[in-house]
């Protein structure tokens, strides 16, 4: 089970990063959409920048909300895609964003 799907519903306070940081760090800029006229698992789904949309699968509850930017570290999926339009992929980590 990965890191961020460990079930906790707490949000960890993140030191202040550039983004220069979290990037040296693997991490990437994204954002949570979620489609309210689809089904788990592809109502929520993470866009990232420069991947485009990500079926990242278990998205702990507490980020699942619409429009909410976070750093993510996601490793894509050679498997098909259950929903349309996206890639398989591991969330591996998901950190809040502090735009």
């Amino acid at each position: 089970m990965a890191a961020a799907c460990s079930g906790s519903e707490k949000m960890a306070k993140e030191p202040l990063k550039s983004n220069d940081q979290w990037m040296a760090e693997g991490y990437l800029s994204a954002m949570v959409k979620h489609d309210v006229n689809a089904e788990a698992p592809c109502n929520y789904m993470i866009e990232v920048k420069s991947m485009g949309l990500m079926e990242a699968g278990e998205i702990p509850k507490v980020f699942m909300k619409d429009g909410m930017t976070v750093w993510v570290k996601v490793v894509p999926q050679r498997r098909m895609s259950i929903c349309q339009g996206s890639t398989p992929a591991e969330l591996q980590d998901i950190k809040k964003r502090e735009d």
